[in-house]
């Protein structure tokens, strides 16, 4: 630009000299002339002078000294006619150059008062003005070009900073601004007061950080720090010309307060949190132990319960053999019964038929009566060794046994009113010749059998029940057989579930310190990431 400034003032330059010198160079050629004419007129004259010694006419000296005077006014004449000219020439000349020269610095003036959009006169003229138009017209655009950079700069929401060759600020957004008006820091009330100022003086060691700046290989520079209670992340940039001279520093920065604080809270719950997992760990593998403990007893109880249920399967079978002994006892009793039963009701037919034959017998009656009393006796005693028998088969367990004593005693009673049942038998032989007598007794004899039959009746129902309730034994025990046989299943289910329990309890202990492992190194790697987030 400044080339063709110059050479724009050097086609001026020519130009004006030129109109110039042909105005001079006429001027000057007057006095030339006028001279010249003048010498020409007096050679003239002295040769006209010369021949009148020769003997020239006087006259004729005369005419050539009037015509010699009139040329030399003609020439000051035409001298001068083409002094104006030259003069006239070049001062249009001048007016020209001066007018388009204006209107350049007009536009230039317009340019710099940071006008993009002003008209470029000139842009299409040939010469140095032409292209002097022209790099005005591509100046315009890269001011245009420079003014939206500007512009964007302005509104960019990055905080930036531009410091010059000696580091001191020369231009600020209004990103910077605003953070710069949350501090609390003097500059906080004029944010644009540090337009001069050096901002590395705001580091610890501003030293290491213009040692950083002036090594290519260490940028972008990155650096953190606080000021008037914010905190931030900065980075800086080097601006440099093609030959690598520094032209300026480019600052940004990174209000990361809340990100800090964020970032403190965060690392305090992932301590916490790590914390916890660790206690939890420590209790899993706690209570892992304590449970492995529990599964070792339980193993060694099931085991003790396992010999017991065995022992009980044992003793069950014994009752239920025991109980199915009885139940056949009971049985044939009933049958017995059954069949007593059926003998009283053909006495009872037979002594009906008898009394009608025996009514005389009333003194063998009497002794009769002494027999059926005796039978009688018998029969209640038969009576109670059958509730007896009753009451011991409702216990029944391993005391069943007794049932057979008691049955024992009723065969004996048994036999013994069989004997009572032969000496009735011999009485009425004696005393058929008493039957009349004996009328009464053989009535007193069927109203005994009578009585005797509903009693048999009532040993047949009692001992209907007690088959019942044998029964029932049997049944209760042979569930209690089979609940044993479950219980033994169950007591093996038990010790393998002990078994797996204990396994597990390894397992969880295992688990727990590696959840205490995973835990460290989650902690430690949490510090790691939290020291590399913000710089």
């Amino acid at each position: 630009m400044t080339a063709l400034v110059s050479k724009i003032r050097l086609s001026v330059n020519a130009r004006v000299l030129l109109g110039f010198g042909v105005m001079v160079a006429l001027t000057a050629l007057v006095p030339v002339l006028s001279t010249l004419q003048g010498a020409s007129v007096n050679t003239v004259l002295h040769a006209v002078s010369g021949s009148q010694g020769a003997g020239l006419d006087s006259s004729f000296v005369a005419q050539a000294r009037q015509e010699v005077a009139s040329n030399r006014l003609t020439g000051l004449a035409l001298s001068a006619a083409g002094a104006a000219v030259a003069l006239l020439a070049a001062s249009l000349t001048a007016m020209g150059l001066f007018r388009s020269i204006r209107r350049l610095s007009d536009a230039v003036a317009c340019l710099r008062a940071g006008d993009p959009s002003c008209p470029i006169p000139g842009v299409e003229e040939r010469g140095a003005l032409g292209d002097l138009a022209r790099e005005l017209a591509a100046l315009q655009q890269e001011m245009a070009r420079l003014i939206r950079q500007d512009q964007l700069m302005e509104i960019l929401p990055t905080p930036v900073m531009v410091c010059e060759p000696d580091y001191t600020v020369s231009y600020l957004n209004d990103a910077t601004r605003a953070v710069i008006s949350r501090m609390d820091h003097p500059l906080a009330r004029d944010p644009q007061a540090i337009i001069g100022v050096n901002p590395l003086s705001f580091h610890k060691d501003p030293a290491k950080i213009r040692a950083a700046l002036a090594d290519h290989g260490d940028l972008p520079y990155r650096v953190r720090f606080g000021m008037g209670g914010v905190t931030i992340a900065g980075e800086m940039r080097t601006v440099r010309d093609r030959k690598g001279a520094l032209t300026g520093t480019v600052l940004s920065w990174k209000d990361i307060t809340e990100d800090v604080a964020r970032i403190a809270a965060f690392e305090s719950s992932i301590k916490a949190a790590v914390d916890q997992i660790g206690q939890a760990a420590a209790e899993m593998d706690a209570s892992a132990q304590a449970m492995a403990e529990q599964a070792e007893r339980a193993q060694g109880e099931a085991a003790t319960v396992a010999e017991a249920a065995e022992e009980t399967a044992v003793n069950v079978e014994t009752v239920a053999g025991a109980s199915e002994q009885l139940s056949h006892s009971v049985t044939e009793i009933g049958h017995q019964v059954q069949e007593t039963a059926r003998i009283s009701a053909l006495a009872v037919e037979q002594t009906s038929q008898t009394d009608q034959r025996v009514r005389g017998l009333a003194e063998a009656a009497q002794r009769i009566g002494d027999v059926v009393t005796l039978i009688s006796t018998i029969a209640s005693q038969t009576n109670l060794l059958a509730l007896n028998a009753t009451i011991e088969a409702a216990r029944a367990g391993e005391r069943g046994k007794g049932f057979a004593v008691v049955a024992g005693e009723v065969k004996a009673l048994a036999t013994q009113t069989a004997k009572a049942t032969e000496e009735i038998a011999a009485q009425v032989a004696a005393i058929q010749n008493e039957t009349q007598e004996a009328v009464s007794a053989i009535q007193g004899i069927g109203s005994t059998i009578a009585r005797l039959d509903d009693i048999t009746a009532g040993i047949a129902g009692a001992i209907t029940q007690q088959n019942a309730a044998t029964h029932e034994i049997a049944r209760a025990i042979d569930h209690a057989a089979q609940g044993t046989g479950l219980m033994s299943a169950n007591i093996q289910g038990v010790s393998d579930n002990t078994r797996q329990t204990q396994a597990v309890a390894r397992l969880v202990q295992e688990a727990a310190a590696s959840v205490a492992l995973q835990a460290r190194t989650l902690d430690q790697r949490a510090t790691d990431f939290l020291a590399r987030l913000v710089v």
